[in-house]
């Protein structure tokens, strides 16, 4: 059983599924912003919602002076990957 501390307030617990742990691995959210030269503006945002790996859903937005418009957007369910939508939009 691994166990840790998150500050003070918050502990989480990989063997229960407790409250605390609830809260700490029901929602994951990464969010990335690079901004470069190059590609004067590129934007990747990164949703990770997990409920013990049920869940996961990438949604990544990328705007470029290249490419004008590129946007894609990746639903996928994991529980054997029934939907995978990719929606390109030039």
């Amino acid at each position: 059983m691994i166990k840790g501390k998150m500050g003070e307030n918050y502990s989480y617990n990989f063997g229960k599924s407790n409250v605390e742990s609830k809260i700490l691995y029901h929602y994951l959210c990464i969010n990335i912003f690079i901004s470069s030269y190059l590609y004067h503006h590129l934007y990747i945002i990164i949703f990770i919602s997990s409920s013990l790996c049920r869940h996961l859903y990438f949604v990544i937005f990328i705007s470029s002076s290249l490419y004008h418009h590129l946007y894609i957007v990746i639903f996928i369910s994991s529980s054997l990957y029934p939907l995978l939508y990719i929606i390109f939009s030039i």
